[in-house]
């Protein structure tokens, strides 16, 4: 059986601290320009199996070449046939305090959220309380009568056709602002025509996931969140990971994100915005590994759900990949990024390669997907 083995790596700023036995071989609303952290310790870890080919101190070295010291960075998880490779960081999750990005420093992954609202669907359909044909109005009535059936399935694939509630709040509030489930939800209810008929084209759609979420939720008779909880995060051990549905949440050793000014200065970006489903998941690189490695073998959800989540919907993306239960499906890879109020995140599993990569950033300048690649290439 494959398990992620994830060691806790702390104290990763300028110079990486190496895990898994590297001894062996939006506008924010000010201009605060970025400042030197206080230096970081190096806290004691339980070592994984022991790479012999020298991956784990080629990913810290990788990080290190990055230039974060003084600055926000990012995390990053590797693994390899079962075996974490490596789970650390560099730069500071917080200009103010100078507090260093750790394996265990929590991200909002924002669109890296969307494979664990399909898991929460799939699984509700597996135990036989929801289906994918359903007409989406039968769990969320508010929505308008369209005249064709919008099911669980074209929300899953992309394929629905709903506006876009993003661009509906943006006419009136900006990020920054708080923004609700009601607010999103009576926005997408006001308009009662679809952008194309469902099934007939790919659109992503945050729209599409939100739904899902609110869908999930009422099915499932508690908050997404908590379903997410009991069926995934606390069998794999996510002790850090939430759902952040209210925009008074502190989370737990969650980083600032930052977004880069006029100036080149590191500005902080809030966000008040507390829809969830398509996206508002907070994370680690330790915890996120953990669920990269179950998308290998399922353990914790099961073969069908593993399936599920694999099986691409009818309407191509694109670029010509698919796209599965919140994962784009192409090459023998599941794939996700997100991006969001000064993060930046992706995932990445190679299923013919037995590896998976997670990266988490705390600046909207980082390169998540290309720190992704450049990971997977030296395991």
């Amino acid at each position: 059986m494959r398990r992620p083995n994830l060691p806790l790596v702390l104290g990763l700023v300028a110079a990486v601290t190496v895990a898994a036995a590297c001894a062996a071989g939006d506008d924010g609303p000010d201009g605060r320009a970025s400042s030197d952290p206080a230096p970081a310790t190096s806290a004691p870890f339980a070592p994984g199996p022991a790479p012999t080919d020298g991956s784990a101190a080629d990913i810290a070295a990788l990080l290190d070449d990055q230039g974060f010291e003084g600055e926000p960075g990012c995390a990053v998880g590797a693994a390899r046939d079962g075996d974490t490779v490596f789970v650390g960081g560099a730069g500071v999750a917080d200009l103010d305090t100078g507090e260093p990005i750790t394996a265990e420093t929590t991200f909002d992954v924002a669109s890296v959220t969307k494979q664990f609202t399909a898991a929460a669907v799939l699984s509700l359909v597996e135990e036989g309380r929801l289906s994918l044909d359903d007409d989406v109005r039968r769990h969320v009535p508010e929505l308008p009568d369209y005249g064709v059936t919008v099911t669980v399935e074209h929300l899953l694939h992309h394929t629905g056709g709903l506006v876009e509630y993003t661009d509906l709040l943006a006419e009136d509030h900006d990020d920054t602002d708080r923004t609700t489930t009601a607010q999103a939800l009576a926005a997408i209810a006001a308009e009662p025509e679809l952008e194309f008929d469902p099934g007939s084209e790919f659109e992503y759609s945050n729209t599409g996931y939100f739904l899902l979420g609110l869908v999930a939720a009422r099915v499932a008779g508690e908050s997404l969140d908590q379903l997410l909880d009991a069926e995934l995060f606390t069998p794999l051990g996510m002790d850090a990971s939430v759902l952040r549905d209210d925009a008074d949440l502190d989370v737990a050793l969650g980083a600032e994100g930052y977004v880069v000014d006029a100036a080149g200065r590191f500005v902080p970006a809030t966000t008040g915005w507390e829809q969830v489903g398509d996206g508002a998941l907070w994370t680690s690189a330790a915890d996120l590994l953990r669920w990269a490695e179950n998308l290998h073998t399922f353990d914790v959800g099961g073969a069908a759900l593993g399936r599920a989540m694999r099986t691409p919907g009818a309407v191509p993306d694109v670029d010509g990949s698919a796209y599965g239960g919140g994962l784009s499906l192409t090459d023998g890879r599941l794939e996700h990024s997100g991006a969001w109020a000064g993060f930046v995140s992706d995932l990445v599993v190679d299923l013919d390669e037995g590896t998976s990569v997670v990266a988490l950033c705390n600046r909207d300048d980082g390169d998540a997907y290309g720190l992704a690649e450049d990971v997977l290439a030296l395991l």
